[in-house]
C-alpha cells in the first residue's frame, strides 16, 4: 500500500503537469505559423504568375486530402483484425509523402501532432522534415532578388 507522502507527491506532480498538456495546441500553432511565414510570402509572389482562382482551391484540396489520408491511416492502424484475422490495408507512407510534397505538409504536420500519428517513427519524420526544409529553401530562393 502506497504511503501518504507518496500519494501527496503524486497528486502534486499531476496537478503541476496538467497545465503543460494544455499548451500542445499553442505550441503547434506557433510552430506552423513560423514555418508558414516564408512560404506564404512566396505564394503571394507566385500568385502573380498563376491564373486567378487556381492556387487557393489547389492548396485547400491537397491539404484536405492529406488530412483525410492521415486520419484513415491512423484509424486503420488502430483497427482490430476482421473476420479473416487481418487488419484493413494501411495507407502507404509513399502516398502520404507524395501528398506532403505536393503541398500538403502543413496539415500533415498538424494532423500528426493532433491525433498523435507517426510521431515516433524516425524514418517518417526525417522525410517529412526534409520536405518541409525543401519548401522553405524553395520559398527563400523564390523570394530572393534575381540579381544575386
Amino acid at each position: 500500500m502506497p504511503s501518504r507522502e507518496g500519494e501527496a507527491f503524486e497528486r502534486r506532480r499531476k496537478k503541476l503537469a496538467a497545465p503543460l498538456k494544455d499548451y500542445r495546441p499553442v505550441r503547434l500553432a506557433v510552430l506552423l505559423g513560423s514555418l508558414l511565414v516564408v512560404p506564404a510570402l512566396a505564394l503571394v509572389r507566385i500568385k502573380t504568375f498563376l491564373p486567378p482562382g487556381v492556387l487557393l482551391p489547389y492548396l485547400v484540396s491537397v491539404n484536405g486530402l492529406g488530412l483525410l489520408l492521415n486520419w484513415v491511416d491512423k484509424t486503420r492502424a488502430q483497427a482490430r483484425p476482421g473476420k479473416r484475422g487481418r487488419r484493413p490495408a494501411r495507407v502507404p507512407e509513399s502516398v502520404l509523402h507524395t501528398v506532403e510534397l505536393l503541398g500538403g505538409w502543413p496539415t500533415a504536420l498538424a494532423t500528426q501532432q493532433l491525433i498523435r500519428h507517426k510521431t515516433r517513427k524516425i524514418s517518417y519524420q526525417v522525410v517529412l522534415w526534409a520536405i518541409i526544409t525543401l519548401y522553405l529553401i524553395a520559398s527563400i530562393g523564390f523570394l530572393l532578388p534575381k540579381s544575386l
